[in-house]
């Protein structure tokens, strides 16, 4: 029990992107005022946790105790405040053994309400549910008393139950467990998810009650919830039952069963961690691969559940991005598809030079704490026969080309002063560690003091101190000593011999080109289909620009490309 000592109530959960100061605490508690002696913003809280809270002292324990009781979970700009007193005994601070947590409250039930209801079984010291930054509460909370005969009380009377004072939902609650006494019970995780069930497809305006009183005649329940998916904008439900045979019974009877005009979809309840192992991602797929052909080739690993290839739009053009994803109903399906098609191409899309890249899915905040940024995600292409790189196995070559994508800005950064063919090394779709870049550059024994400098220079993580990005923009580079010996004038002037001439049969020889782009699939336009006669436009027109002037543009080169509603140009 609370002393009738105290009169200090301790505030928090404030949003941390408003500016509270003292002034808004005295107006949000205006009906207060007079019984309150002062207000101090708690410094160490903010340094600490880098939350927004206050102490507030009162004159008396009785008016102290009556904000705590009304003000309680009250919103302020959207959030819900936690009152609390401001304790200081260490027993009462770290007691886990009277802390229960729930989960499975409707969005449409405020933590006010959570917090009323519990506060019949006895005094709380603390109740929280977790909120996003508009003060949407995600269903799930944390609740403390101060008596532990309180917190079994209520843990009675909420359990199993269909609570009329939550729309009559079942709750699901149990005493709060430290991550290590979860992690000892995670063995037995897969068998009770055995007795729950997923259910989706449900009809619109379906409700919790409804779900209840159509699941509850094959078996005694111990929860039934439905909640609402944002991402998809629909409905599904969760049941679990007393034992494993009644789930599959009525797994059995549900699956495919029509209700209002509805085919429901049933199948066993997975967590998040084993939802993941059912998930794969998939890139290289074939531009002009569709959702369905990627089905029939995954289906023989398994039984699907979704698949998806992302697509953007180009005026009336749905184009494929090249990558998607594909869930299994089991993770032994999942993994058995990735084992025989990763690396592999895609079995009757063979024309398509990429081989598929399948990898179990993650989420972004789980890339994230891989350290893999997407501002540093790929290598693609490094051609080189540069002495100063490979001096132990070429002579009379010095070209380096590096084109490096860094995320969504392509930077290219070339040196050219090559005397021989280059070499293309293609190392396509590596991740890279963020942290690597982080690091001094390493470069070997070969390369001149010139060529050191300038490379790093160039790759200098900080845009801003890159060479050729200050003030004399490309000046700075030209005037580097690698450069020594170049007139730029003269290369301007096409005057300077080029150090390589391409050894080419016509103009549309493509022998210097990689054939992971002269293999490629062409992808027909759906408005490829008139008739092609008289219908010319320049190689050039679609170009950001193009010298109209130049004469080798205006009459060579001619390609056909056909043309809906569009007249004749002139």
């Amino acid at each position: 029990m609370t002393s009738n000592t105290k009169n200090t109530l301790y505030l928090t959960d404030f949003p941390f992107s408003s500016k509270v100061t003292e002034k808004d605490i005295f107006s949000f508690l205006s009906d207060y005022t007079p019984s309150i002696r002062e207000v101090k913003f708690d410094k160490k809280s903010y340094e600490k946790r880098k939350s927004i809270s206050f102490k507030v002292s009162f004159k008396d324990y009785s008016s102290a105790n009556k904000c705590r009781l009304e003000m309680n979970l009250v919103k302020y700009k959207n959030k819900s405040i936690r009152i609390m007193w401001d304790e200081h005994d260490t027993d009462i601070l770290y007691n886990t053994k009277n802390n229960l947590f729930f989960k499975g409250i409707p969005k449409n039930i405020s933590p006010r309400t959570v917090y009323e209801y519990f506060s019949n079984f006895g005094d709380i010291s603390s109740c929280k549910m977790t909120e996003d930054d508009n003060g949407n509460h995600y269903g799930y909370g944390y609740i403390t008393f101060y008596s532990q005969d309180a917190a079994k009380e209520a843990l009675d009377n909420t359990k199993d139950k269909q609570l009329e004072a939550f729309d009559n939902n079942y709750i699901e609650i149990s005493f709060f467990q430290k991550k290590n006494e979860r992690n000892l019970q995670k063995k037995d995780i897969h068998s009770l998810n055995k007795q729950k069930l997923y259910i989706t497809n449900l009809p619109e305006k379906y409700t919790t009650s409804d779900l209840c009183n159509l699941c509850k005649q094959y078996g005694s329940l111990q929860s039934c919830n439905i909640f609402y998916d944002n991402n998809n904008n629909k409905n599904f439900g969760i049941v679990q039952f007393s034992s494993e045979k009644e789930a599959k019974d009525l797994l059995v009877k549900l699956d495919k069963k029509e209700i209002n005009n509805t085919k429901l979809s049933v199948q066993l309840y997975q967590s998040k961690l084993e939802q993941k192992k059912n998930n794969l991602y998939i890139k290289n797929i074939p531009l002009n691969c569709e959702e369905k052909d990627l089905i029939k080739i995954f289906s023989k690993y398994g039984k699907i559940t979704s698949a998806k290839i992302e697509t953007y739009k180009k005026g009336d053009i749905t184009i494929s991005k090249g990558f998607g994803y594909i869930s299994f109903e089991n993770p032994e399906s999942a993994e058995k598809a990735k084992d025989e098609l990763d690396g592999k191409y895609l079995p009757g899309f063979e024309s398509w030079s990429h081989p598929l890249m399948i990898e179990f899915f993650l989420s972004n905040q789980e890339r994230q704490n891989l350290n893999i940024n997407n501002d540093f995600s790929t290598l693609n292409y490094f051609y080189y026969n540069d002495k100063d790189i490979m001096n132990e196995t070429s002579s009379n070559t010095n070209s380096v080309y590096m084109n490096q994508n860094f995320g969504n800005n392509n930077n290219c950064n070339n040196i050219f002063s090559s005397n021989s063919t280059p070499t293309i090394f293609n190392f396509n779709n590596i991740n890279i560690n963020i942290n690597e870049y982080k690091k001094p550059l390493q470069l070997s024994a070969g390369f001149s003091d010139e060529a050191k400098d300038l490379i790093t220079k160039l790759l200098d993580l900080d845009p801003k101190k890159r060479i050729g990005a200050g003030p004399n923009g490309v000046e700075d580079l030209k005037k580097h000593p690698y450069f020594k010996g170049i007139d730029w004038k003269e290369l301007e002037n096409k005057n300077v011999k080029a150090p390589f001439v391409p050894d080419l049969n016509g103009e549309m020889d493509l022998k210097y080109f990689d054939k992971m782009f002269t293999d490629e699939v062409n992808i027909t336009r759906e408005s490829d289909e008139l008739n092609e006669t008289n219908k010319t436009i320049d190689n050039y027109v679609n170009f950001s620009y193009y010298d109209p002037t130049n004469a080798s543009f205006k009459d060579k080169n001619k390609i056909i490309i056909p043309l809906k509603n569009n007249k004749k140009k002139k």
